[in-house]
């Protein structure tokens, strides 16, 4: 019996220590690594946004960390998306407003997640103030952005010169179609049909004020 007791007494020990040094472990790990954290917000973007157009929203940048500051912060841009600051920094507890500019060129879906890059003072104590460490490169997730782009609408109308016919079956007959574009855009690709009709063209743009005689 006492040998018994022994046995458990000592395996509580082993695993109590073992549990110890897991504690220990993981605060040394979190210890090394209490560098400063960017956070964008708002992290999502989800627009319709139209070919041509320009269009601007506001973003806030923080600095998360209470006692260091983050350097040379670095939003990712992309070939319809601009940032009005390229790099900057931000001290303590502090944030920053930057603004983004987006422009697409044709339609479609747009969908990727852009970053923020920056240096953040990686200490071993997250108490330490921003003159101990040293600066690392960091890169976080910073907006994720869905754009769905189209072209502008615009006032389109059509006009058909002569529409009533009498034929014999095997005959054609021609006739013409105008298209007027009354709006303040560029209607682009635009086709007729109809069926047993041919159409002299299709896929064509008329820009804003003109017609088109098909």
């Amino acid at each position: 019996m006492t040998a018994k007791i022994c046995e458990k007494s000592w395996k509580s020990t082993v695993n109590g220590i073992r549990r110890l040094s897991v504690l220990l472990l993981l605060t040394i790990l979190f210890a090394g690594t209490a560098a400063a954290e960017v956070e964008v917000t708002p992290n999502t973007l989800n627009e319709s946004v139209t070919v041509g157009e320009d269009y601007s929203y506001r973003f806030t940048v923080s600095n998360k960390d209470e006692n260091n500051s983050v350097r040379n912060v670095t939003l990712q841009e992309t070939e319809w998306l601009n940032w009005s600051q390229t790099s900057f920094s931000i001290n303590e507890s502090s944030s920053t407003t930057v603004n983004a500019s987006i422009q697409v060129s044709e339609p479609g879906q747009f969908n990727e997640s852009l970053t923020a890059s920056y240096q953040a003072r990686n200490t071993t104590d997250g108490n330490e103030s921003n003159s101990t460490g040293e600066w690392v490169n960091r890169e976080d997730s910073a907006v994720d952005v869905f754009l769905d782009s189209s072209w502008p609408s615009t006032d389109v109308e059509v006009d058909v010169f002569q529409s009533s016919y009498e034929m014999q079956f095997g005959e054609s007959d021609n006739s013409v179609i105008a298209v007027q574009n009354n709006g303040n855009s560029t209607a682009r690709n635009v086709t007729l049909s109809g069926e047993d009709i041919r159409f002299s063209e299709s896929e064509v743009d008329i820009p804003a004020g003109d017609d088109k005689i098909f």
